[in-house]
């Protein structure tokens, strides 16, 4: 069972045996679920919060009741968790569930991550130990670790001459400024009750380089708590109007993160909570300090995409308009105007590629408006049949090595992916491109696409809005490449620059190398990494080891690109024959090897005898430049210089060496 301080004593915890449980506070209860190596394992892998969340493992979960929210069915604390992470901020994500004990249903509740070690070693990986505070703990509220940096940290901020330069830069060494910006502007948006004299929680990385974030944590106490607050609340809980660098970063954020848009009441029109914290209801903000008098500049357009030689204008009250393009303040320390900000006159042109314009209004008396802010990606062109391709799809990947396995990475389907290549000169606009057939994927910019890609092949099409640019189907039977079909390789599209029907299997070929070609070329693979990629986990075969007895050793094979275990030796193996030039015989010599392999070098080397063996160009010549084959590999072609006489026998081999 979990409850606070305040909380514990006065649960009466009344029908016990009773499904559902009451929605009294007092009877309905949180509780806090371990996973101990007691009972096996220590932690629970499972997508608790969706496939496309970044944490699947999980050592401790805190399943709430809801409290003083406990009739909504408790709507408002994850609302206030999730705003926080909608703010570019880590948080405890939840989702909610029915709760059964014995098999009896006990009622709704909203199971979510707890604030401790283990979420935040998860969330910041390579992380080591936490200093965690939490409000209503003994000790000053201290959660784990210890109060050293936490002391440290309060006196710099106390102290008298906070504001010079050199020990503001101190007190940043052990806060975040900007989570803390939005953990308060959050809070105060939501006018929660019972804050910030209780319900915070807090904590840093013990490192040199450890800081101190804020995490919004039992905030159900918001959006117009019954009795307590409206949205017209015009409290002040902290005030920070004598350290000068803070209230511009809370101006800030102001202006690009405070979110309208949750429930009638909230943002009604009219009677918002926005009009009364920013006008035209009433200036909460302006009145405690943390929105100047001075209103921040704005722009014709704010950001997105925009064609080349878009004339971008910027529109403001009285006063001078600083800009940058570097992404630097226009505002430098201590209200100074920064040495790189540009004065603004008159619409002007950005550079081509993706650019963040920054800019604040100056007044005539010298305040700084709020930041605003905004990302324009310019010259962008749309995506069409003619310059974009799909260029490879890994949809039947090998079984994870040990160190994927290691990593939690258990499913061959966790290594799936499609690759797009713009084959044109101009860079693409990809926002309003979609996968709507074979995968769900809304937004090529970035993210992980839903359902998975078939291991016995189907359809794929990819949109441009309602406009079909790609539409076909893929195999794994003949004459579409079998390789790919769970041994390892991937499906290339060959020569993409040629924009080739995708719909002709013999357009596609499986990839030289194994894991595919992400970045379009293969990785340089070092022998242990290349054998845990062609071995089962656990297992190992030494370089010169041919363990398929194809009679390739391994590391012959690593340098050819065939597989391992497959016995693949009749379509990977050098090949010689003789060869007409000029009228007479020559001995020729061809094979097909793994480009960019920086990490093996490949000898051709020829001998009468067995016995001596060279590589001279006066002996052997590679008489044609190597072939791209499409797939990541490419063709070699050698030739012995002297012609082959009856009594005269010719050797060639191919040797391979480590670098």
């Amino acid at each position: 069972m979990s409850a606070s301080n305040f909380s514990r004593p006065r649960m009466i915890l009344n029908g016990v045996e009773s499904s559902p449980w009451s929605t009294s506070p007092r009877d309905k209860s949180s509780f806090n679920l371990y996973f101990r190596d007691d009972y096996e394992d220590s932690s629970i892998t499972f997508p608790i919060f969706g496939e496309d969340y970044p944490v699947d493992t999980f050592e401790q979960l805190r399943p709430r009741a809801g409290k003083n929210d406990i009739n909504n069915p408790h709507m408002k604390d994850e609302v206030m968790r999730r705003l926080f992470i909608d703010m570019g901020n880590v948080g405890s994500r939840g989702i909610f569930n029915s709760l059964y004990v014995n098999g009896e249903w006990k009622g709704f509740y909203n199971t979510c991550e707890r604030l401790r070690e283990p979420f935040l070693q998860a969330h910041y990986p390579n992380s080591g130990k936490w200093d965690i505070r939490q409000a209503g703990n003994p000790d000053g509220g201290l959660a784990e670790g210890d109060n050293a940096a936490w002391d440290t940290l309060n006196s710099r901020l106390q102290a008298a001459n906070v504001n010079r330069r050199s020990n503001w830069e101190s007190a940043l060494e052990l806060v975040d400024p900007v989570a803390m910006a939005d953990y308060f502007l959050l809070n105060i948006y939501g006018a929660t009750w019972d804050w910030p004299q209780n319900n915070w929680v807090s904590a840093r990385e013990r490192s040199s380089d450890g800081r101190y974030r804020f995490y919004v944590w039992d905030a159900e106490g918001s959006f117009g708590h019954p009795r307590r607050t409206g949205n017209n609340d015009s409290h002040k809980p902290v005030n920070y109007n004598t350290i000068t660098e803070f209230s511009p970063l809370l101006a800030e954020r102001s202006n690009q993160s405070v979110d309208t848009e949750f429930w009638r009441y909230w943002s009604a029109s009219g009677s918002s909570r926005r009009s009364y914290l920013l006008g035209p209801n009433d200036e909460h903000f302006r009145d405690a300090g943390y929105w100047p008098e001075t209103g921040p500049p704005s722009y014709n357009q704010h950001g997105g995409e925009v064609s080349l030689n878009f004339p971008l204008s910027i529109s403001s009250e009285t006063g001078i308009v600083y800009y940058t393009l570097d992404g630097s303040d226009p505002r430098d320390f201590g209200n100074a105007i920064n040495p790189a900000a540009l004065t603004y006159n008159a619409p002007f042109s950005l550079p081509e590629s993706v650019v963040a314009v920054k800019s604040r209004l100056r007044s005539p008396g010298g305040e700084w408006s709020a930041l605003t802010e905004a990302e324009f990606k310019v010259g962008l062109v749309q995506p069409t049949v003619s310059n974009l391709v799909i260029s490879e799809i890994h949809y039947h990947p090998g079984f994870p090595n040990t160190a994927e396995v290691a990593a939690g990475f258990l499913d061959h389907d966790d290594f799936e992916f499609l690759q797009l290549r713009n084959i044109g000169n101009e860079t693409l606009a990809l926002s309003a491109l979609s996968f709507t057939g074979g995968i769900a994927f809304d937004s090529l910019i970035a993210g992980q696409y839903f359902g998975g890609l078939s291991n016995g092949g189907e359809r794929l099409t990819l949109a441009l809005s309602n406009t079909v640019l790609r539409d076909f189907s893929y195999d794994d039977t003949s004459p579409w490449p079998a390789c790919t079909d769970g041994d390892g390789l991937s499906l290339v599209l060959r020569d993409p620059s040629s924009n080739p029907d995708h719909a002709v299997a013999s357009n596609w070929a499986g990839s030289a190398q194994i894991g595919g070609l992400p970045g379009g070329q293969p990785r340089a693979l070092s022998y242990p990494e290349w054998q845990s990629l062609s071995l089962a986990p656990g297992q190992a075969s030494g370089p010169t080891a041919d363990p398929d007895g194809d009679g390739l050793p391994n590391l012959v094979e690593f340098f050819l690109g065939s597989l391992l275990g497959k016995a693949d030796a009749a379509t990977h193996a050098p090949v010689g024959t003789l060869v007409d030039h000029d009228g007479e015989i020559y001995l020729s010599f061809t094979f097909t090897e793994v480009s960019n392999q920086s990490t093996l070098q490949g000898i051709v080397e020829v001998s009468d005898g067995l016995e001596s063996w060279t590589s001279s160009p006066s002996d052997i010549e590679e008489v044609l430049p190597a072939m791209d084959s499409g797939n990541g590999s490419r063709l070699r072609t050698f030739r012995a210089t002297a012609p082959v006489f009856s009594e005269r026998k010719y050797f060639v081999r191919l040797r391979v060496l480590q670098n």
